[in-house]
């Protein structure tokens, strides 16, 4: 028999193996509990990301393997953590990379963003699209495969069209046939080259044109569609497109939820509002992209007319220039005082990359601030010389723009502008623009 000593000390064994055990078991279901809350909530950020996007409703007929569905989630779950912070809550930071700078693309910059968009494949009267040039080809192919070799989830996509060929969308896109040619152009490019998507970039369709630039993206998109099935793919193709600034131009020619209804988001050309090209003053300097003003040609009216038609802010993104606008030879004083920083001019206006201003005598130092339009500007009384710029001060403020409108991020027009150090597109790369809004939440003042 077991003495009193022998029995309470046998028990107290026992009674320590099975808080042991039953510590290991805590431990266990406390280390799961983290690793499944962590994995739900990656597939419900996957998920509703999918959800949100226009291709989500149509049915597939193909469905891929779960071990392959598998592999597809965890490295979805990895590449998150490398890309910019705007991407964990589906937002953008987008750079267009452009054919005819000299500087070429760097490794740094495409870490930086969250897709990237070639400009330009340019299109031709019989409906074809194509490179413009074996220079233009080359930058694109560097682009590319640097851009894959990275491994890091951004997305690369082709710009169709551009300023100067725009005229020619009209007549295409009219015809059935020069259109079904110009989309069977755009997919064997995307096919060829292993492509994430297209902007078509059309400056920009009239009232004319209203209906046959819808047959044209839906069209587009039920092509895409068919090659994601035929190929299997894991990831719709993104389709997106651009629009003008101001309000006449996307009434007349954008019918913008029918749009939205194919396209996966907006890129908006919010830069040049005193650009005499595009606006209907002639005589008028002003900053290049200034948040707020009086007489309607800012970003804030811009952006509110684009969120309150669509009630979509999360697919609508803001863009930036990576050049300043300037004029010499102005009439009359600046008045910085005012709700508007513009004033009446004849000259002609020019342009200045930012990679090029000290070079070219400009000393950003000397730099302004307008805080009505939040703009930075450099203003020569001498010469009566006015130069609208953004720097680090004037983005901060459209970060800070973009994060509480709870719009969907930025368009860089371009990235191979900043200069050799990316000044901006490093203020712009790590913005914080998630907030605890929902997707759809519009946080503007909306008449309609």
């Amino acid at each position: 028999m077991f003495s009193d000593r022998t029995r309470y000390s046998s028990d107290r064994n026992i009674l320590k193996r099975y808080l042991k055990r039953a510590l290991i078991a805590l431990s266990i279901l406390a280390i799961c509990g983290i690793i499944a809350l962590g994995l739900s909530s990656l597939l419900w950020y996957l998920v509703e990301d999918s959800a949100s996007s226009p291709q989500s409703a149509a049915p597939s007929t193909t469905i891929a393997p779960v071990k392959w569905q598998f592999k597809q989630f965890v490295k979805n779950a990895t590449l998150l953590k490398t890309l910019p912070s705007a991407a964990s809550c589906g937002k953008r930071i987008v750079g267009y990379y452009t054919e005819w700078e000299a500087p070429e693309v760097t490794e740094n910059q495409l870490r930086k963003l969250t897709h990237v968009i070639f400009l330009f494949a340019a299109i031709y009267e019989d409906g074809s699209a194509q490179f413009w040039d074996e220079h233009g080809e080359s930058r694109f192919l560097t682009l590319k495969e640097m851009a894959k070799k990275l491994n890091t989830g951004l997305k690369v996509m082709i710009g169709i069209g551009g300023y100067m060929v725009s005229p020619r969308f009209g007549p295409i896109v009219s015809d059935s046939k020069l259109r079904k040619k110009l989309i069977s152009d755009i997919a064997s490019i995307i096919d060829e080259h292993d492509l994430d998507g297209v902007e078509i970039f059309w400056i920009f369709p009239g009232q004319t044109h209203k209906k046959y630039y819808l047959k044209l993206i839906r069209e587009l998109r039920e092509k895409l569609s068919q090659m994601e099935q035929i190929k299997n793919r894991a990831e719709a193709y993104i389709l997106s497109i651009v629009a003008p600034k101001f309000k006449v131009q996307l009434k007349n020619g954008y019918d913008l939820k029918r749009l939205l209804e194919y396209a996966d988001f907006i890129d908006v050309l919010t830069y040049d509002y005193f650009n005499k090209q595009y606006s209907s003053d002639r005589g008028v300097a002003g900053p290049t992209a200034p948040l707020y003003g009086g007489n309607g040609k800012n970003i804030e009216e811009t952006m509110k007319y684009l969120v309150c038609e669509t009630r979509e802010p999360t697919r609508i993104n803001m863009a930036i220039s990576f050049y300043g606008t300037f004029w010499h030879n102005l009439n009359g004083s600046l008045d910085d005082d005012s709700v508007d920083i513009w004033t009446p001019t004849e000259s002609d206006l020019h342009a200045v990359r930012w990679r090029e201003l000290e070079g070219d005598g400009w000393n950003k130092s000397s730099s302004l601030w307008h805080d009505k339009s939040k703009s930075s500007y450099i203003w020569i009384e001498e010469t009566k010389t006015f130069l609208g710029f953004e720097n680090e001060r004037s983005l901060e403020e459209k970060i800070k723009y973009a994060r509480d409108k709870n719009l969907g991020g930025f368009v860089i027009w371009a990235i191979d502008q900043d200069d050799d150090e990316n000044t901006l597109l490093n203020v712009l790369s790590p913005a914080s623009l998630c907030n605890e809004n929902d997707r759809r939440t519009v946080n503007y003042v909306c008449e309609n």
